[in-house]
């Protein structure tokens, strides 16, 4: 029976220990109290620090004190010193490139060798028995190596002994790498399977669910200058989601995503299983699709889809066209900018802003939010949308199971609706703002203006009060890098007979005389006959040459897919209008954009 010391300490020899494993100045024993009733006797919840004897059950709290301990366990496992050598020692000499045993190990594990090798992987053999060996680098010198038994006999990991403790890969939040998120993995596996499936800037905690935290003390102000916000792509078991919990702790004040592993008909516990079900497009979407705590607020059309986060985030600023030369001649769309859209009822401004948002998205992978309350419940928008991409009616005649599922593919995560029912500006922006930078967002779509609520609290006129939102719009398209398009109505619908150009509509919007005079490029749209599908699309402001240029041009509309074509088409490209558009979308733009980048119609 276990006897206590006069300040209430349980007394025991170091010969009653169950040693399991020593690490620094602490050893770790099962405990002598509760592990005969406990579910798992064999954990080694007891830490006793050999420098004062004393220790402690991490899972009864039993404080305990060793009798002798400064004469006999000492002795036996005298305090660690940490060396010269440690600090100068170069922890890669035993590691040699990737055997022929270990690419059967990373080939099992549908990784591929030579993604491993650029993340510094490789082989060692220690008594005998070989192991993929992961070394640690900081400021580009290995600091640790953790070893994974390779031979596939039994799980075992063991570290360098005197290595430094911190998160593996870590050396890619330095600065050249910054921007966007950072993700961090449970293990190394599971990053690299994260690299092969192109994300970068992955790191790992260094010793799986129960890692500690502290190892990122020495990074995290540089993790907060660097990165947009952080996503959490570790196990979904019972620890994993603790560590998940305990990251967005220590992250406090952080954006923390978290990925859950469902694609599909597969549902895997990590990066690395997800790899092996579905593929690198797998594990792509589920990483893209991180969700967050606060994700009620909002709706991302969640289909499935292979989507590389924010390709263009440091893209070209030249300004983009949709791809009909005689569009593109006057109006081109560049982050940054507001534009403004407007035109008579039945003139089908909505439709043409579907085409431009899927023509930018379809070219070069600009994802795009809506704040669309017309357009609710959203999946009547996404129908739409499917249309276009697919270049076919939306029913089931038309479009095959296959077909749609690819076309859920491509818009999946491309594009968002703001949901929940807001009216006030002020908390829309704020809103948008954290979506952008969630998702990647390129174009930010208000349609229509008039849903707004015109606060006039302070007693100014109302055409005031709209001048002031829409500047407030035009520095929040500057602020986020997006495109900003606001679509708004004329209040004298009746001039359209008396009006045949359509240059001083952009002056007669409901409201303020604001929307063309603070807009970077100002677009009217008119359909000149009801009965015929013809559109008259005019560019009546710009601001900047690179923009746009005054004039006009006329489209006819297809309604049975949404999609647009210049009147005068050519054969060729008519041929080729209802292609489909599913197929042509990497992770996040089109594989070849040669032909649009020269103006030629599709």
């Amino acid at each position: 029976m276990l006897k206590k010391s006069p300040r209430g300490n349980y007394i025991i020899d170091y010969t009653d220990l169950d040693i399991k494993k020593r690490s620094g100045n602490e050893i770790r024993s099962t405990c002598p109290y509760c592990r005969e009733t406990r579910e798992h006797p064999d954990d080694p919840s007891l830490a006793i620090d050999v420098t004062t004897g004393l220790g402690m059950c991490h899972h009864c709290k039993t404080v305990f004190i060793l009798k002798d301990f400064t004469k006999d366990l000492q002795k036996k496992y005298p305090p660690r010193v940490i060396r010269k050598q440690d600090e100068d020692r170069d922890f890669m000499k035993d590691i040699f490139p990737i055997n022929q045993l270990c690419e059967s190990f990373l080939a099992k594990r549908n990784i591929d060798p030579e993604v491993a090798k650029k993340a510094h992987v490789g082989t060692s053999v220690i008594n005998g028995i070989t192991y993929l060996a992961f070394p640690f680098i900081e400021n580009g010198r290995a600091v640790n190596v953790q070893y994974k038994r390779a031979d596939g006999e039994k799980k075992e990991f063991l570290f360098s002994q005197g290595g430094k403790m911190i998160p593996w890969n870590i050396d890619c939040i330095n600065t050249d790498n910054a921007g966007g998120p950072m993700y961090i993995t449970e293990g190394m596996m599971d990053a690299i399977a994260m690299m092969q499936s192109g994300f970068q800037n992955v790191v790992s905690v260094p010793n799986g669910a129960g890692s500690r935290l502290e190892v990122f003390d020495n990074y995290k102000k540089l993790i907060s200058k660097n990165f947009t916000h952080i996503v959490f792509a570790g196990d979904t078991d019972e620890a994993g989601i603790k560590l998940q919990n305990n990251i967005k702790e220590y992250f406090k004040g952080t954006d923390v995503g978290t990925v859950i592993w469902k694609w599909r008909n597969y549902d895997a516990k990590d990066a690395n299983e997800m790899l092996q079900s579905g593929g690198t497009e797998a594990v792509a979407h589920c990483v893209r699709n991180a969700h967050y705590d606060d994700e009620k607020d909002y709706s991302v059309s969640r289909c499935n889809s292979t989507a590389l986060w924010n390709l263009f985030r440091n893209g070209s600023p030249e300004a983009k066209g949709i791809g009909i030369s005689e569009v593109d001649k006057i109006i081109r769309f560049l982050p940054g900018y507001m534009y403004v859209l407007t035109g008579y009822p039945g003139s089908g401004k909505s439709s043409y802003i579907n085409f431009i948002t899927m023509s930018l998205l379809h070219l070069y992978g600009w994802r795009t939010l809506y704040y669309s309350p017309e357009k609710m419940p959203e999946e009547n928008h996404i129908k739409e949308l499917v249309s276009i991409v697919t270049g076919k009616e939306f029913n089931k005649k038309t479009i095959s199971e296959e077909l749609m599922l690819k076309a859920d593919e491509f818009l999946s995560g491309n594009i968002v609706h703001v949901s929940e029912d807001i009216s006030l500006l002020d908390i829309l922006l704020k809103k948008a703002s954290t979506i952008i930078r969630r998702h990647g967002i390129k174009v930010f779509v208000i349609d229509p203006f008039l849903y707004l609520q015109i606060n006039n609290l302070n007693g100014k006129a109302e055409t005031t009060r709209v001048s002031e939102m829409l500047i407030q719009i035009r520095q929040f398209a500057k602020d986020n890098n997006v495109v900003v398009i606001v679509v708004a109505h004329p209040r004298k619908p009746n001039l359209i007979a008396e009006r045949p150009d359509l240059m001083q509509m952009m002056y007669e919007v409901a409201g303020s005389s604001g929307f063309a005079n603070t807009c970077d490029v100002g677009i009217a749209i008119e359909r000149p006959d009801v009965t015929k599908d013809t559109m008259r699309i005019m560019c009546c402001k710009a601001r900047y040459d690179y923009l746009a240029t005054l004039g006009e041009t006329r489209l006819t509309y297809i309604p049975k897919c949404g999609r647009y074509i210049a009147e005068k088409a050519d054969a060729t490209t008519r041929a080729h209008v209802l292609d489909n558009w599913t197929d042509d979308i990497t992770y996040y733009g089109r594989k070849d954009v040669s032909c649009y980048q020269s103006n030629e119609p599709f």
